[in-house]
């Protein structure tokens, strides 16, 4: 029997809304991936420009095993009748709730993960970089909730677990890519001012067909934690116990984690195997790299190897820090 991902939600969630006249209004296509055989990990965002939502801001970075970064951002505009586009980037979806396609063919800055947390991406020496990934659910869809019109990240967020495979060439040649994946669907004004950090954590475990998504948002009006865990055809919501962080320069590479559940609590080990900064300048302005100014909503963008009660599975962190 075809297992059902909406969890309910109607097919038009997974297509983009119709553009809202209000401030700062946007809508955002994001998604991590992680080959923990070749220790290379895949991270892009496509958003809306909030000073003119037809334009889409378009960002990638690819964590090679020593340590650099294939890195780029741009803006442009294109066909969107499927999803996020840019003018050299697109997130498609093939089939709702159930497969997406990612595809870029154009320029990457090669750089020291070293010279991205010193400060934001710089122009440099650029070679070509072409990637396209399938993108297949595992799990349901899981609408986050608790979103109200004034939420600083936007009305809604659709978050789902999900494996990779597909191609990335580079000068170094064409690697093959099979990995544990994260997508997330944002829409609604964004202004993450308000925001003071916040811990998103998305493990997939597919010899045993489970995985989780927690996260915890810290902003001016106090806390909240959200969450779902999936084992087999069931699920379960979470009351995440997340670490709060300081300065990304010296965030831990390990730190444990509690999940409660109405069945009980799970416990996860969190071991950060590939990480890359990102800064979000107010109200909603995405640069690569890490800007140490008064205000600057730094995010450390992060593939792991997860330990949950006895099984072993790899997916995606995310971390950030106001500085």
């Amino acid at each position: 029997m075809e297992r059902d991902f909406s969890s309910g939600l109607d097919v038009s969630r997974e297509f983009l809304a119709p553009i809202v006249d209000e401030p700062l209004y946007s809508e955002t296509g994001a998604y991590s991936a992680y080959d923990p055989t070749q220790n290379i990990g895949f991270w892009m965002h496509l958003g809306r420009f909030s000073y003119d939502p037809t334009v889409w801001h378009e960002a990638l970075m690819i964590y090679l095993p020593d340590g650099t970064r294939l890195a780029f951002k741009n803006y442009g505009r294109s066909d969107a009748t499927r999803g996020p586009a840019g003018s050299l980037m697109s997130f498609q979806c093939i089939e709702p709730f159930k497969r997406w396609q990612f595809k870029y063919d154009g320029p990457a800055q090669r750089v020291d993960n070293d010279i991205l947390f010193a400060g934001g991406l710089r122009q440099g020496r650029e070679e070509r970089l072409i990637v396209d990934l399938t993108i297949d659910s595992v799990k349901p869809i899981w609408d986050m909730g608790g979103h109200g019109d004034d939420t600083p990240g936007g009305k809604s967020h659709d978050e789902q677990l999900s494996e990779a495979h597909g191609s990335i060439v580079s000068d170094d040649g064409t690697l093959e890519f099979h990995g544990a994946g994260w997508r997330d669907h944002g829409r609604g004004p964004r202004d993450i001012g308000s925001i003071k950090g916040h811990t998103i954590l998305g493990g997939w475990f597919p010899d045993e067909d489970c995985g989780f998504v927690a996260i915890h948002v810290e902003d001016d009006r106090g806390t909240a934690s959200n969450g779902q865990v999936f084992i087999g055809d069931e699920r379960e919501p979470l009351s995440p116990v997340l670490p709060t962080w300081g300065d990304p320069r010296s965030m831990p590479m390990s730190f444990d984690a509690v999940l409660p559940a109405p069945s009980g609590d799970h416990h996860v080990h969190v071991e950060i195997q590939q990480v890359a900064p990102i800064t979000m300048l107010p109200p909603n302005h995405l640069a690569l790299g890490m800007i140490d100014e008064p205000g600057a909503f730094v995010i450390l963008e992060s593939q792991a190897r997860f330990e949950w009660d006895g099984r072993v599975g790899y997916g995606y962190v995310e971390r950030s820090h106001r500085m």
